[in-house]
């Protein structure tokens, strides 16, 4: 029989773990404009860096920075060609990126090939206390994490740096005519979000005891976009909304088809709602559930804000 309890908090758990993927894409795409369609490779790189560390016997904590600094690395180095490519462009180059990125770990051995890494150390060990205080303590752990990113998102979006990639984001061009290196601020935006993934990956893997290939396709990746996109793609809430509606909504269709004769396997009725939904926020309420984060300039009355059009103008000092 199934534990009501242990299944809800299990909920509330992943929708914490996509809130921090779903942050760092709205810091890459709805706060900077960069179409990041690799972001489950960042994810995934999070995970075997800490299966790999931890059964190498690393403290847990430095194994977590591992995590996070291995995935920001290759988001890094991903960034320096990628980023020389522009819209749908970049969007195809790391989406190419991430299922390159899942055939060379399935073919590592080491890495346990297509089967996988099992008995990954895990913070909290199972065997030594209840499911439910086992999933209590996670789901502790990963909303620490997301309120450590959303306050370090909040406090840099309202730093001069946050006031440009707003700016860059906008209107790249009349940004650089101000002397704002566009590249740079690109390269350290794609860093970060990659170590948010990272960071989720870690969480992913200790809270499984496992990982393995599969859990990385790039369904996860769509998944990520659509709750971007539903819950607000430049809003700090709103990632959290989107990980929360896709997630009830994906856990619903589940218990649902255990009362009710459903024509259509759950998985692919859930592909088929959330894509009729990104349809619909699309169409008819672009900046999603939450309202877009409005940011004034240095010095200036004006606002930077998504759909608003209001751009900079020469009140935004040039870099030195």
């Amino acid at each position: 029989m199934v534990n009501i309890v242990a299944y809800g908090l299990d909920v509330v758990f992943y929708i914490g773990l996509y809130s921090i993927l779903t942050l760092s894409l709205n810091l890459e795409y709805g706060f900077t404009g960069l179409s990041n369609f690799g972001v489950v490779a960042f994810f995934m790189v999070g995970a075997y860096t800490w299966a790999v560390t931890t059964m190498a016997g690393t403290p847990a904590i430095l194994a977590f920075i591992a995590s996070m600094l291995a995935a920001g690395v290759i988001g890094f180095l991903v960034s320096l060609p990628a980023l020389r490519l522009r819209g749908d462009y970049l969007a195809l180059a790391t989406f190419v990126f991430a299922e390159i990125m899942r055939l060379i770990i399935m073919n590592i051995k080491a890495l346990g090939g297509a089967v996988g890494m099992p008995f990954v150390p895990q913070i909290f060990p199972m065997q030594e206390i209840s499911r439910e205080a086992y999933v209590v303590a996670n789901t502790i752990l990963v909303y620490s994490v997301l309120l450590t990113f959303m306050l370090l998102t909040y406090t840099l979006l309202h730093s001069p740096f946050g006031r440009t990639i707003l700016a860059l984001r906008e209107d790249e061009e009349a940004a650089q005519a101000l002397g704002k290196n566009s590249t740079r601020y690109k390269y350290q935006i794609f860093f970060l979000g990659s170590v948010m993934c990272g960071a989720a990956g870690a969480l992913y893997a200790q809270y499984l005891g496992f990982t393995g290939v599969d859990l990385f396709t790039l369904t996860v990746t769509f998944s990520v976009w659509i709750m971007c996109i539903i819950g607000g793609s430049d809003s700090l809430l709103g990632a959290v909304v989107g990980a929360a509606i896709v997630e009830l909504l994906s856990r619903s269709l589940r218990v649902a088809k255990d009362y009710f004769m459903v024509p259509i396997d759950p998985n692919n009725l859930m592909l088929i709602l959330t894509g009729v939904l990104m349809v619909l926020f699309i169409l008819y309420k672009p900046t999603g559930i939450i309202p877009a984060i409005r940011v004034k300039l240095r010095h200036s009355g004006v606002l930077v804000e998504k759909g608003g059009r209001r751009l900079i103008h020469s009140s935004v000092k040039k870099d030195e």
